[in-house]
């Protein structure tokens, strides 16, 4: 459906995942890759007022090029498959942009929006990222990236990925013993008149 559905419903789910990581390191992996496959079981036999399947997928993968220089990339696809004449509630919903998806938007605002403007998410998502990263001194490291994604609100467009809009952009990373912190400058290569030019983005970890 178009409109949120903001009834109050009682979900109970069965909830399966799959990981797979040779990543050399957590917080700046320079090699190895990183797989997780997920369902979400939402049935009436577990006592759920919405019955509903969920599933999705993330693949990051990492080349050392050089010392100090790694190419890295990701895909992430997911779809929520209602079960009965529903409309999916907004919170079940997938929703894009912000500093871990296409960075030249912020947080949800990639994606159909209701007569007020706010956001509306889908019942499917797509999300794909490439960065090279470098090492500078000290502490410090910067990357180029290019992000690509989607939001549709009928699950059975998951795999048509119309409509992808993009962010390209360089990063900034300092590395701290929690994590790096992190500047992206998300660059919108084809601004549509409701969305913003550019966006920057802080934040804790690396995007993938």
């Amino acid at each position: 459906g178009t409109e949120g559905y903001t009834e109050d419903v009682n979900i109970s789910a069965l909830y399966l995942t799959q990981v797979l990581d040779t990543r050399d390191t957590f917080f700046l992996p320079t090699r190895g890759h990183w797989l997780r496959a997920r369902a979400d079981l939402s049935l009436d036999a577990l006592g759920t007022e919405l019955p509903f399947v969920r599933l999705d997928g993330r693949y990051a993968r990492y080349l050392s090029l050089q010392p100090g220089t790694v190419l890295a990339w990701t895909a992430r696809l997911g779809v929520v498959l209602p079960l009965a004449d529903e409309v999916i509630p907004i919170q079940e919903r997938y929703f894009n942009g912000g500093q871990n998806t296409v960075r030249s938007f912020r947080e949800d605002e990639l994606g159909p929006t209701d007569a007020d403007g706010e956001p509306l998410g889908g019942e499917a998502f797509s999300v794909g990222s490439l960065e090279l990263r470098q090492e500078l001194v000290g502490d410090f490291s910067m990357a180029l990236f290019v992000d690509a994604g989607n939001v549709s609100l009928d699950h059975q467009d998951a795999l048509a990925f119309d409509d992808l809009r993009f962010g390209v952009g360089p990063g900034l990373r300092w590395l701290l013993p929690i994590g790096p912190v992190r500047v992206d400058w998300g660059i919108n290569p084809d601004p549509r008149p409701d969305e913003r030019d550019w966006v920057l983005q802080f934040s804790l970890g690396v995007a993938f």
